[in-house]
């Protein structure tokens, strides 16, 4: 199984937004995040770089 964690890359910094994220969807323009353990966070945002080595995903907020 592979988890991710997922940044927003916000000024030169990366924020956590979440751990353990199995699946990234989109709806309405969000993306939609979902936890191994069902919890779901929408965010406004377009996804920038997925790195399946380092098990990190990297988001930038919506202009």
């Amino acid at each position: 199984m592979c988890l991710g964690k997922v940044f927003m890359a916000n000024d030169q910094q990366l924020s956590p937004i979440m751990d353990n994220v199995t699946s990234i969807t989109t709806e309405n323009g969000q993306l939609i995040l979902t936890s191994l353990l069902g919890e779901k966070k929408s965010v406004e945002g377009k996804l920038i770089e997925i790195d399946f080595n380092k098990s990190k995903v990297i988001i930038e907020h919506a202009k």
